[in-house]
């Protein structure tokens, strides 16, 4: 249990690393159109109830 709780922790905090660094590159105007700010808008509003979504299942099933 401890080990996959981790594990989920880790890649969600690699994740979360990861959107911080391709925010940083947005504000900093690599890629300065709408498009690819309202395409990475939806890919974190997808992604994220499903991790919550999975780790509370998982919460449940241990408990």
């Amino acid at each position: 249990m401890a080990g996959t709780l981790t594990r989920a922790a880790l890649a969600l905090g690699r994740a979360m690393v990861a959107c911080d660094r391709a925010r940083a590159q947005l504000d900093a105007g690599v890629p300065r159109s709408v498009f690819a700010r309202n395409t990475i808008a939806d890919r974190q509003r997808r992604t994220m109830p499903m991790q919550h979504r999975k780790r509370a299942s998982g919460l449940r099933r241990h408990a």
